[in-house]
C-alpha cells in the first residue's frame, strides 16, 4: 500500500477509519444486528453507553495493518464529538496534508445512515486529496437510495 512520491521516496499510507457521530438522544448499538445496527429513543435521564467498535472495523484495520498501512481508529461515539468539532478531531487525527496515500473510512449503519453520509460527503469535502470511503455491512442493501449522493 505504499505509493512512490515525485522525489522518489515511498510514502507509507495510512488508514484512518471513523465510527461517525452519534445520534443524539437515542442509543447507538452499531454493532448489532451483524452490524446493521439498532437505535431506540432514549429514556428521560437514561444516558447512552456506546459498546466496542463493530468487528467489521477491526477487520478493515487488520487487513490495511498486515498490508503495511498505519492504522488510525477514530470512535467519535466515545469521544462525543458532533458537527465542525467532530469534522476538527477527525482532521486532527488525520494530520496534516493528506494525499492519496491517506485513505479515510466512514462506517456506516442503518439507524444514523442519513447522518453518517452527510458525514462522510463533508470529510470528501474537508479532505479532496484523500481517498474517503465508506464501509459496513448496510451498504448492498442501502446503495440505490443514496449512491447519487
Amino acid at each position: 500500500m505504499a505509493e512512490p512520491r515525485g522525489d522518489n521516496k515511498v510514502m507509507q499510507s495510512h488508514v484512518v477509519l471513523i465510527s461517525p457521530p452519534a445520534l443524539e438522544g437515542y442509543s447507538n448499538e452499531r454493532t448489532y444486528s451483524g452490524g446493521i445496527g439498532v437505535s431506540r429513543k432514549l429514556k428521560p435521564g437514561e444516558k447512552e453507553a456506546p459498546i466496542i467498535l463493530p468487528i467489521d472495523f477491526l477487520y478493515t484495520g487488520a487487513v490495511a495493518e498486515k498490508a503495511g498501512a498505519r492504522v488510525t481508529f477514530v470512535d467519535l461515539l466515545i469521544d462525543r464529538y458532533h458537527g465542525a468539532k467532530a469534522e476538527q478531531f477527525c482532521l486532527d487525527k488525520i494530520g496534516p496534508d493528506p494525499g492519496p496515500e491517506t485513505w479515510v473510512g466512514i462506517r456506516l449503519c442503518m439507524p444514523s445512515l442519513p447522518q453518517d453520509l452527510a458525514f462522510a460527503n463533508r470529510m470528501k469535502q474537508l479532505l479532496p486529496n484523500a481517498r474517503v470511503f465508506v464501509f459496513g455491512t448496510v451498504i448492498m442493501s442501502t446503495l440505490d437510495h443514496w449512491i447519487g449522493d
